[in-house]
């Protein structure tokens, strides 16, 4: 394939695209005229400057085979074509157009996205004044004359494309006239456009020329939770560079798949999770090429991972030019992903083809690795007095190290053979590696496949994260010291053995004991710390969500608007998730998060109040469409829990909620979350919580005792083993509670003005007699009382 052409075929795709964004402020010209002034003024490398030409002509609406190509793919993908007129639409909710009863009626009232780039809150709103765009365009222009064009042209696109996305993501795709016709942004239109024009520049003489090649990754849960947890010394450090390695592998066979078929970058269409989707030209020559890598891969994950880690590649599934929207599109898709998800039950079946023994002729004479309990242990290699193999001890010095350190900005990715590498660099497939850079000398960048910059979006492809590890701060080391949560030893702080010291992480030990605070015995009036010191395990996941990619557009599905919704989606759980925990709840440790599930760990109060706020703001992005939702499971335990229990614990819970029924135990509804055995809607979730903290004001004030609570605990366990378990034996329950009740909780009910000035009893508020009485009259509310009763004991109990 031509390289040039390429890059002509994607930066007139994005003309349109960049042209919208002016279009849209106030007295901007025609189309046509934004495209040329965009022609003209695009900063370009020198090796790209022998093409302006031909985006000029492509601008002017010169007949040309990259013009006829570019409309043709528009037409193929079902894109609108620009009217040329300026206007000053908003881009509608991308969510609010998902249905799973078959209407095509948005939910609720209509909402849009304000101008903004993707580093801020991305929530819809109903309603915006108009005139945003200006300073939008104005910034995107800034911020365009930024971008580095000494780094050679492939580098440049790169950074050009994620530049785009920053800005255009928000701004509708020009050639519809109304505000709920904005179905597509700019940014998609154009990246799919480029997509597939650059396929038909491949295979154009096809009756079928688009491939979709999809990669799955499996064993993510087991390859990140198998290590040891006897040796706590830079655990959290290893469990954060496996997560994050998992990351940068699936980058590095999505390089080796572009590199090997001279693509674009534009040909990824979907990234999440793990999961990857390219548009490829279906021609002979590149399926012999992904079959060629499919078995080195296989060969390659299976010499590094002995079956422990696979990635799947489904390739078989091509598609017409009639099959990229519409039912034709949702079928063709629903194929590729069967195909895909039955290549997940044959990860190694080219390694067995080729008659590879599937045992592992592996030398452990001189032990195992102490930490992955997987490859053999390196006589020369520890980390912290550990023995551990060379693979783990890249993956904790170079990732684990690194990661925490603000001053690495980048990810540099590039073509370097195993005898080459130096100890700071990680191996990953097809003989790409992965190193950490503080800045870029782009005279070194001739190797270089992609340039990831991992802090901010101000040059080079942004490339976020999903990952967050709690390390200790200044703040952090006086308040455990103040608060008696370690031991001084020579000017250091010491926990458990290991020290805190500023900017390393804390261990799962020191997560649980965040969950521990300073309060005042009202009986000894003396400060004393409270609470139980354990962990808690979030995992959730968006519901149903292979229907709503499949019959959620209904008619309106095409390629386009199912790789918006994808970014999208991932966007929430990479993206603006991690930086609210980063934020506001900087204890919570994120394992993974991506596509449309995440995993955290952290002090169980802090695991609670976050998932909350998790489902408000999931439920405010998708623009509180009733058809998207999702569940989670939180599990509580002690620390010394090893990873994997924690995360299945989780997952059981997690699927408890996706079966739950509601009250009324009809259909499954999902939609809810499972803590403390207790499953509630997100809807009454928040009420549970405030439940709680009611209880935790009545211990404080004497108003029920610890024995109090513990009763209830107990009522609470034998109403439902009477009404949920049938079990009508253990209905005396009933009696004992009400004469618990007159005991020890209506002394503290006032039963008129009390006569002297002096009270030497706590009454009851309102709101606290009022839940105290209907766990007496509603079983249903006594069953559900456990989940704020547990809360209330592990805050305040001594440990």
């Amino acid at each position: 394939m031509d390289t040039n052409a390429h890059y002509t075929l994607t930066l007139g795709a994005f003309l349109n695209a960049i042209a919208a964004l002016t279009l849209h402020a106030p007295d901007s010209g025609s189309l046509a005229k934004e495209r040329q002034k965009w022609a003209e003024n695009l900063p370009l490398p020198a090796e790209l400057e022998g093409i302006r030409d031909t985006l000029k002509a492509l601008s002017h609406g010169t007949p040309l085979p990259e013009q006829e190509l570019l409309q043709r793919a528009a037409e193929y993908a079902a894109l609108p074509s620009p009217d040329g007129k300026a206007s000053s639409h908003y881009l509608s909710c991308v969510f609010q157009h998902i249905s799973l009863s078959g209407s095509t009626a948005k939910h609720g009232k209509q909402q849009i996205y304000a101008p903004s780039t993707l580093d801020k809150a991305v929530f819809p709103v109903e309603s915006l004044q108009k005139g945003a765009f200006p300073d939008h365009a104005k910034a995107f222009c800034e911020k365009l004359r930024e971008l580095p064009t000494d780094i050679g042209a492939p580098l440049f696109l790169k950074a050009f494309l994620s530049l785009c996305e920053n800005f255009l993501w928000c701004v509708p795709f020009p050639g519809t006239t109304t505000a709920t016709g904005y179905e597509i942004s700019a940014y998609d239109a154009a990246r799919i456009q480029s997509a597939i024009a650059q396929a038909l520049l491949v295979a154009e003489d096809s009756d079928t020329p688009f491939l979709l090649c999809g990669g799955d990754i499996s064993g993510i849960q087991s390859y990140i939770f198998n290590a040891s947890s006897e040796h706590s010394k830079g655990l959290a450090k290893f469990y954060r560079a496996r997560s994050f390695y998992l990351q940068a592998l699936t980058k590095s066979v999505v390089l080796a798949i572009l590199d090997a078929t001279g693509l674009g970058p534009c040909a990824q269409i979907m990234d999440a999770g793990g999961r990857f989707v390219l548009l490829l030209p279906a021609t002979d020559k590149i399926k012999a090429q992904l079959a060629t890598l499919e078995q080195k891969l296989q060969h390659w994950l299976f010499d590094h991972f002995h079956g422990e880690l696979g990635v799947s590649l489904s390739y078989d599934t091509c598609l017409g030019t009639d099959e990229l929207s519409g039912p034709a599109f949702r079928a063709a898709f629903d194929r590729f992903n069967d195909a895909l998800d039955s290549a997940k039950l044959h990860k190694f079946s080219r390694l067995m083809q080729s008659r590879t023994s599937p045992v592992s002729d592996l030398d452990y004479t001189k032990g195992i690795c102490e930490l992955c309990r997987l490859n053999p242990q390196s006589d020369t290699l520890k980390h912290k007095d550990v023995r551990v193999c060379e693979q783990c001890r890249a993956q904790i010095d170079t990732i684990g190290f690194r990661l925490p350190k603000t001053q690495y900005t980048y990810l540099i990715y590039e073509k370097k053979t195993a005898e080459k590498l130096s100890s700071d660099e990680v191996p990953l497939f097809n003989d790409i590696s992965l190193r950490f850079a503080e800045e870029i000398d782009a005279k070194e960048t001739a190797q270089v496949l992609e340039i990831s910059n991992i802090r901010n979006r101000e040059d080079h492809a942004f490339h976020p994260l999903a990952a967050h590890l709690p390390v200790f701060t200044e703040e952090d080391i006086a308040r455990w010291e103040k608060d008696g949560l370690g031991e001084k030893d020579e000017e250091q702080l010491i926990h458990q053995g290991l020290p805190a010291k500023k900017d390393e992480p804390k261990n799962l030990s020191m997560l649980a004991e965040e969950s521990r605070h300073m309060e005042c015995d009202p009986e000894t009036q003396e400060n004393a710390l409270v609470g139980v010191a354990l962990l808690g395990t979030l995992k959730a996941d968006v519901d149903n969500l292979g229907l709503i990619f499949s019959a959620g557009l209904g008619k309106a599905i095409s390629i386009a608007n199912s790789a918006a919704l994808s970014r999208m989606m991932n966007h929430f759980f990479a993206y603006q998730l991690v930086q609210r925990i980063k934020n506001e709840f900087p204890n919570i440790y994120v394992v993974f998060a991506g596509g449309d599930d995440l995993f955290l760990l952290g002090p169980w109060d802090s695991i609670v109040e976050f998932a909350k706020i998790l489902a408000e703001d999931f439920k405010r992005y998708v623009g509180g469409n009733p058809c998207i939702t999702l569940s989670a499971g939180i599990a509580i335990s002690k620390p010394h829990v090893p990873m994997r229990t924690l995360g299945e614990q989780a997952e059981e819970l997690l699927e408890r909620s996706k079966e739950w029924r509601g009250d009324s135990g009809g259909v499954i509804q999902k939609n809810a979350v499972t803590l403390f055995d207790i499953t509630q809607s997100w809807k009454d979730f928040p009420e549970r919580l405030e439940e709680a903290k009611l209880f935790e004001s009545m211990l404080r004030t004497g108003k029920l005792s610890m024995g109090s609570i513990f009763r209830l605990l107990h009522y609470s366990q034998e109403a439902r083993r009477v009404y949920c378990e049938g079990k009508l034996e253990h209905i005396i329950y009933r009696s004992r509670m009400h004469y618990n009740f007159a005991r020890h909780i209506e002394p503290h009910i006032q039963q008129g003005e009390s006569e002297s000035g002096e009270q030497d009893i706590e009454y009851l508020t309102a709101k606290e007699e009022k839940l105290l009485s209907a766990l007496m009259t509603d079983h249903k509310k006594l069953i559900t009382a456990r989940l704020p009763l547990s809360c209330a004991l592990y805050r305040l109990r001594k440990e």
